[in-house]
Order: C-alpha cells, then structure tokens, then sequence
C-alpha cells in the first residue's frame, strides 16, 4: 500500500481520489468495474481545483480494504455517477440500505413505487422527502404520488435495482452541476437536476406558474439567497492593492448576512446547500466560508 500513497502523493496528495486512482492503476484486479482510467484523471483534476487544501485520507492497509473504503466515499462515488454508473456496493445490502443516496440515487423512491428500475422521477423525489422537506413540498408529494405509475412495493436487493438511461444521464447532469455550483451533492441537488426532465409529467397537474415557482424554490435551496453586489467583509472589499480580504463579518449596506454568531444552517441558507467550506465563484470573484464545529471560523473573499 506504501506504492499506492507514493504514487498519489506524486499526482496530487493522498486525497480519495487520487488514491483511488493510484490503487486502480496498481491493483487492477480489484472489482473496479467499467471505470476508466483516463476519466478518473480528469475527474480527479477538476477536483481537486474546487477542494483546494484538502486534507490528506488516512488509508486502509490492505488493498481490498482500502478499495471496499474509497469506493464509500462520497468523491469516489461522484467519480462513477459522471461516468453514468452506480458506485460498487462493497460492504453488502445492509450498508447500501443505511446510506441509500450514495449507494443508488433514486432507488428508494423506486422501491416504494414498485420499480425495479430507478427513473427520473423517483430521482426528483429524491430531494423532496428528505425530513428538512417533509413539510414543504407535502403537498406536491401527495400530487405526484395520486397522478405516478405506482405498483406493490418491491422487496429487491439494492444490488438488483438498474437505472434507466434518462437517469443515467442525470446523474452525469448532477456532478457536472455540483462541479459548476462548487457543492458536495445532495439530494436536493439531484431533485433539480431531474426536474427538467420531468417536466412533461408534472405539466399533467401543474400550471405553467406552478412549475415557475417550485423550479425557483428548488433553485433557492441549492443555490442560496446570497445577494450578488455591493459587500463588505470586515468593511472591505477585494482590490488590486488587497487582492485578497479575510474576514468574519459579510454585509451588505446596513445588513449583515453573516457573522461570527450565525449559525451553520444560516450560512447554508445563504450561501446553499452543500456549499459552505468551498468556493463559490462569480462575477463578485471568489468567497469560502469556512465553519469549525458549527462556529464560522473565517469567511475570505478573494478578487480572483
């Protein structure tokens, strides 16, 4: 295993992907599955841009541990979605069942729908019946589960349960997505990944406004309310002279947005899901906020 971290280490630092890559090229006897090796470069590349600083993974001591523990981990797993697959199930039925969304986007919604087959539909309610939502979109819920092809529920194996290729295609959708948004994905995100694909279904019940607004409401969750213009961190803005400005107070005119007092949650909100501790870039350069034990720890701006 000692190859294994030297190699990573030379690519790019002990990070899962890069070692995943590393045992793919020493261990290829493993059951990988159709990965290519190519494409796990780039994937790891791309990466690694976004995650900048990422800490070092503390591997396991045997290869096919340490396959059947990066094939878990949520870079890994987004590596085999970009390439229109589920991630290798490697610790048996119980495992997947505890940790459904990484292990078959969509397959629970599958299940109790009575498919054996995961459509975009059940990826869309995906995102929908997290508990944070349960309130929320209970209603559109109760729609779609009164209007959608429904069956006996099924008693499958995760490992039996097969993708459509439309739903292959969304998950491909989602990590190009996340990737552009600088987010670890979610559900959520998968929700409205696969809403515009299931648009031609939910226009059977819902009028052109409605699918306007739950298209905005699904976009506010994922992308945040963070207003675009006209900041300031610790009353400063970013500049040629000050390139780069570390802070823990970001407003905007007389209203602060975060603060060493907001909570967690808050700068979720704010900033969207799964986008708290990355970098978020736009026309207004390039902002991380960063959170130690749910107590915001730094919020840096940089101008580029």
């Amino acid at each position: 295993m000692e190859r294994v971290r030297e190699l990573a280490g030379c690519l790019g630092g002990a990070t899962p992907l890069w070692l995943f890559y590393a045992l793919l090229q020493l261990h290829p006897e493993l059951p990988f599955g159709p990965v290519d090796s190519e494409q796990t470069l780039l994937f790891a590349r791309m990466l690694q841009a976004q995650n900048e600083g990422a800490t070092a993974f503390a591997l396991a001591d045997t290869p096919i541990q340490a396959f059947h523990q990066l094939v878990q981990h949520p870079e890994v797993v987004q590596l085999y979605w970009w390439q229109g697959q589920f991630a290798p199930i490697p610790s048996g039925e119980q495992a997947a069942a505890a940790n459904p969304f990484w292990r078959c986007p969509g397959g629970t919604q599958a299940l109790l729908y009575g498919h054996a087959q995961v459509r975009p539909l059940h990826q869309f309610l995906e995102g929908l019946s997290e508990a944070r939502y349960q309130s929320s979109f209970a209603a559109l819920r109760k729609q779609i589960f009164k209007q959608a092809e429904r069956r006996e529920p099924l008693f499958l194996r995760w490992s039996e349960l097969e993708q459509s290729p439309e739903a292959a295609e969304v998950l491909r959708e989602l990590v190009v997505g996340c990737l552009h948004w600088g987010a670890e994905p979610t559900p959520i995100h998968l929700s409205l990944i696969a809403f515009s694909h299931t648009i031609p279904f939910l226009e059977s019940f819902l009028g052109p406004a409605e699918l306007e607004s739950l298209r905005r409401e699904l976009e506010d969750e994922v992308l945040g309310r963070l207003p675009r213009s006209r900041w300031l961190l610790d009353g400063l803005t970013p500049d040629d002279a000050n390139p780069s400005v570390i802070g823990t107070r970001l407003t905007r005119g007389s209203e602060l947005l975060l603060g060493p007092e907001s909570r967690y949650d808050e700068a979720e909100k704010l900033l969207g899901r799964g986008r708290v501790g990355r970098w978020l870039e736009g026309e207004f350069g390039r902002l991380k906020v960063t959170f130690d034990q749910s107590v915001l720890e730094t919020i840096e701006w940089r101008q580029r």
